[in-house]
């Protein structure tokens, strides 16, 4: 479906630009939409390294629920 596309679409997006925060922001919204929280978080966590600080705020929000 729709999610599954977006998955594979961040993951080439972080092959392509592996030093792009936001691409790993998107791809681990998409994960943790399709359950896959763990691996979502932990493309948060990789996006918050390169500097991504709306993936931060999500974080946060994430571990505050």
């Amino acid at each position: 479906g729709e999610l599954e596309e977006a998955i594979r679409s961040a993951r080439k997006a972080t092959e392509i630009s592996p030093d792009d925060g936001e691409a790993y922001r998107i791809l681990g919204i998409c994960l943790i939409e399709n359950s896959q929280h763990e691996k979502g978080q932990e493309c948060l966590k990789k996006a918050i390294l390169l500097g991504d600080e709306a993936a931060k705020r999500l974080l946060q929000d994430i571990e505050n629920k």
